[in-house]
């Protein structure tokens, strides 16, 4: 049975699970992790999840055959506390969001589920993340559990630097040119009309779009943005979009596939990092 997202039974995961088990091969559940909230005047409140939700799937499917897995639907409400002053951002306290995402793994480590890949595209959410994976893989550890299966994360921000030196521009904060790129490579023409995409060159060329990070933290977005964007909210080439959409999509994804497929190898290569009969 081959890696997918969505729209499996119960019985045809299981299916895929003991299939991959049987030949001894590991089993992955795929988490998205995006947001809700004001992507500036052009893009859509859910970019940051269909964005992770796209990465997962493309995750899933580069690392087929060596492993099956399976891409869970998203968690689309987490904290975005500095936008939550714009119609349609939907935010919620860090601690509720830790709690729940631990449920959520832990009720995914209780299946037969081999590890648990956190795919993260709202950066805010990254080190609530980081704490998640490490406490719940501690847990085992201190709990002798007899198999330790590891809860790994990758996020887009990892993949800034790279895009910058890819296609020469720096990254700005908050819907920028490479949230922009990412949603143009998965939407395509139907979402990014010539309308659109009229619209969003003149934003651009009409104001000046701030790139640094604030001098403090909690300053509301409304007070270091653009209509909430932070940084060009397009690319600066005047190379065709699609074809630097490809570009940034292919090298994000191509990035974040040797990260995950090195951590994976690392684990589950390593006798010492296992429990101890």
């Amino acid at each position: 049975m081959r890696n997918t997202f969505g729209l499996l039974s119960y019985r045809e995961i299981e299916q895929g699970v003991v299939e991959s088990h049987h030949v001894n091969r590991k089993t992955i559940a795929f988490l998205p992790v995006g947001c809700t909230e004001q992507h500036g005047p052009y893009l859509p409140i859910e970019t940051d999840t269909i964005i992770a939700t796209a990465v997962s799937t493309g995750l899933s499917d580069a690392l087929c055959p060596d492993y099956w897995s399976y891409v869970f639907p998203s968690i689309s409400y987490t904290p975005t506390k500095s936008n939550i002053h714009y119609t349609g951002t939907v935010s919620i306290g860090e601690d509720q969001f830790r709690q729940y995402v631990k449920q959520v793994c832990k009720s995914l480590l209780h299946t037969e589920f081999d590890a648990v890949v956190f795919v993260c595209g709202h950066g805010p959410a990254d080190p609530s993340l980081i704490e998640i994976s490490f406490n719940l893989v501690h847990e085992q550890y201190e709990k002798k559990a007899p198999k330790i299966k590891p809860v790994f994360m990758v996020s887009l921000s990892e993949c800034r630097p790279l895009l910058e030196r890819v296609l020469g521009q720096k990254p700005g904060r908050h819907a920028d040119w490479r949230e922009l790129l990412y949603l143009v490579y998965i939407l395509g023409d139907d979402y990014f009309n010539q309308s659109k995409v009229r619209d969003i060159v003149q934003f651009q060329e009409s104001n000046l779009f701030p790139t640094e990070d604030p001098p403090v933290f909690g300053i509301p977005a409304e007070l270091r943005s653009v209509q909430g964007v932070m940084g060009d909210p397009a690319p600066a080439s005047k190379e065709d979009w699609s074809s630097l959409a490809k570009i940034a999509w292919d090298a994000t994804l191509a990035h974040l596939v040797d990260l995950l497929r090195q951590r994976l190898e690392t684990f589950f290569g390593m006798e010492g990092f296992h429990a101890k009969e």
